[in-house]
């Protein structure tokens, strides 16, 4: 509930005082092509993220046709995209494990452990962000960008301190990755006794969770499928910098080359927090705010119509990759809900 007063309220911020009819004379004059491209990109990047993951599972399961796995991807990304909860990994992995007939359980940690390369490459990106960041004493949101009667100012070092704090989050999750896969035994030993103590009656299905992640790390003993993940990874961001790319050229205003960067890092960080489901607000904030700081030059109509549209297009795409699964696979919404209450139980 909070997470999704959250979300009305970043949407509320997001929106306010925006000008309607500006923004669709933007629309209506973008490029069909380069909206088209984007498209392709957001797209290919859901396939890149699929042949990602099975090369974790050739790791630990038997050979499954990459159309089951992207089909699972897929699902999963409906589910994220159309739920209040963040539930994406767990419903890819009921998906695959009604597809495939193995268990959730071999199949969690697998998916979990996917989304560990990214994080690896998307904080070399704010790394690499932070270093290219632009040099100003002050930035400026103008009033028609959130509705206000005066401009808004922040101090420029303000920025830097938001990328030092995702570096740092980052950063922590990544030292609790190896912490894990470095001592097992002290490190789940540690998180259950902690949890224990809060809701004694959640330890238990922590410890299995941390034990199934534990497991999967397991891959990472393959050097060679350590570089393939860590080379498809950069692939992965660098299609949805594109997607974005694409919108902004599509709207035909001048965009800073590191607008795709900003946009793509401040949406990550935005798709994590809670919030409406789709990322309704949250997403378009994160791309007006890389926009702001990277192409000050624009007007709030114009930053509000490239968050608009990217957000359509990307969300769209995956929502409808999804439904395409859900209809080829032997696997329905009602199968879904059912899997996902027997896990839950256990």
């Amino acid at each position: 509930t909070l997470g999704l007063l959250f979300g009305i309220w970043l949407t509320w911020l997001a929106f306010r005082g925006t000008d309607w009819p500006a923004i669709y004379r933007i629309v209506q004059n973008s490029s069909l092509i380069w909206l088209a491209a984007s498209a392709l990109f957001f797209g290919g990047a859901h396939v890149v993220r699929a042949y990602r993951w099975s090369i974790l599972l050739k790791q630990t399961i038997p050979p499954v046709g990459f159309g089951k796995i992207l089909s699972s991807v897929m699902i999963g990304a409906l589910a994220q995209t159309s739920l209040p909860l963040k539930a994406g990994l767990f419903f890819r992995s009921v998906a695959f494990a009604r597809i495939t007939g193995l268990s959730v359980s071999k199949i969690y940690g697998s998916a979990t452990l996917d989304r560990v390369p990214e994080l690896m490459i998307l904080g070399v990106f704010v790394i690499f962000a932070m270093v290219s960041l632009p040099t100003v004493d002050t930035y400026v949101i103008q009033p028609d960008v959130f509705g206000t009667e005066e401009p808004i100012e922040f101090p420029g070092a303000m920025m830097q301190s938001v990328v030092v704090l995702i570096t740092g989050a980052v950063t922590i999750r990544l030292g609790l990755l190896i912490g894990l896969y470095l001592r097992r035994d002290l490190f789940v030993g540690a998180i259950t006794g902690i949890v224990k103590r809060v809701h004694a009656a959640s330890s238990a299905r922590i410890e299995i969770i941390l034990n199934q992640f534990a497991d999967a790390l397991d891959v990472l003993k393959s050097r060679v499928a350590i570089v393939q993940c860590m080379v498809w990874t950069l692939v992965f961001w660098l299609m949805f910098m594109g997607g974005h790319a694409a919108v902004f050229q599509a709207l035909g205003f001048e965009w800073d080359w590191r607008a795709p960067l900003f946009s793509v890092l401040l949406t990550a960080v935005s798709m994590g927090l809670p919030g409406a489901p789709g990322f309704v607000g949250g997403w378009h904030l994160a791309v007006v705010m890389a926009l702001v700081i990277t192409s000050p030059g624009l007007d709030g109509s114009e930053m509000k119509a490239a968050g608009i549209l990217t957000h359509v297009i990307a969300v769209g795409v995956a929502a409808a990759m999804g439904v395409i699964s859900l209809v080829t696979q032997p696997v329905g919404v009602t199968d879904l809900a059912t899997d996902a209450d027997i896990v839950a139980e256990k």
